[in-house]
């Protein structure tokens, strides 16, 4: 596998001491054919103990500041491996990952894939082991309702991106840019999975997956999305009349919300209330939904 190379994409803000920790976790892997590519996302903190020590050994750039999705994006457009591997700079890699994961790809003809992955908290022994066992193979009708995958644990053949340049984070969203990403691969290629638990990643008090008022919004804006592209995802790929009800639920709840939000601005707390009172018959009809009907599923090809 000599020829094989691996670009491993992580964009930065804050936190330069948990970015130290992201980067020794790549320089730790038993694989050593990678780059690392870090993109500056306009942070202003003092990242100067950083450069001392890697600066000589990475690809450093600094842009102004536009959100996760640009920044993965421009590392995309750096890149030189054959695969592309992201890492968030909070998060981290055990020492195996990439060369499980090149194996894994390699050996099964994989586009992309991720890992099982474990959630972490600052200053804790305690570790929670996402079951993403079902997020595996045609993924597409999934991917709209949930799909257990951590962007820090995937791996995506470069050439994905080099043959379609739609295919990128989103750049107009500062949360859910990489369910678009997601949505869209799917609809093309099969998902691997490495069924061993390759990747930590950090819980923060303020992770956005877990607000209610962002949840609402990204359910928002992919609905606008997929009605955008409505020829090409309600086409060939049918997507059924309850995943329409229940992103038409969140798109009309979030305007509800944006119109109380507009209202009283300084009342963040009450705003997020409120949305989690409108992410209820929602939430819950996805979770039984894919319970009962979605997690087993055998999704088609596309002609």
């Amino acid at each position: 596998m000599s020829n094989v190379t691996v670009s491993v994409i992580i964009p930065f803000y804050d936190h330069v001491d948990w970015l130290i920790e992201a980067v020794d976790s790549v320089f730790a892997q038993t694989f050593t054919d990678f780059e690392v590519i870090v993109i500056n996302d306009g942070s202003t903190e003092d990242i100067s103990v950083f450069l001392e020590k890697y600066e000589h050994k990475i690809i450093y750039k600094w842009k102004e500041n536009g959100g996760p999705g640009s920044a993965r994006n421009f590392g995309i457009e750096l890149a030189k491996g054959k695969y592309i591997a992201f890492l968030d700079s909070d998060d981290l890699w055990f020492e195996e990952k990439i060369a499980i994961q090149v194996d894994f790809m390699e050996k099964n003809d994989y586009m992309w894939s991720h890992t099982k992955f474990e959630h972490f908290w600052e200053n804790s022994a305690k570790r929670n082991v996402i079951n993403n066992k079902y997020a595996c193979e045609i993924v597409f009708i999934k991917s709209l309702v949930s799909l257990k995958l951590a962007t820090p644990s995937l791996m995506v053949k470069k050439d994905v991106f080099n043959e379609d340049s739609t295919l990128r984070f989103s750049e107009d969203m500062r949360y859910g840019q990489d369910s678009f990403l997601y949505i869209k691969i799917a609809y093309q290629f099969p998902l691997g999975l490495v069924e061993e638990v390759l990747t930590s990643v950090r819980m923060r008090g303020s992770n956005a997956a877990f607000k209610a008022r962002i949840r609402l919004q990204v359910r928002s804006n992919i609905w606008d999305y997929l009605r955008m592209n409505n020829k090409e995802f309600f086409g060939k790929r049918k997507v059924n009349w309850l995943i329409r009800f229940i992103y038409k639920i969140y798109k009309y709840s979030n305007y509800i919300v944006d119109i109380f939000g507009n209202k009283l601005p300084n009342s963040v707390k009450l705003i997020e209330l409120l949305s989690k009172f409108f992410c209820i018959l929602p939430y819950t009809i996805e979770k039984i939904y894919y319970v009962l009907f979605l997690r087993n599923i055998k999704e088609f090809k596309k002609d």
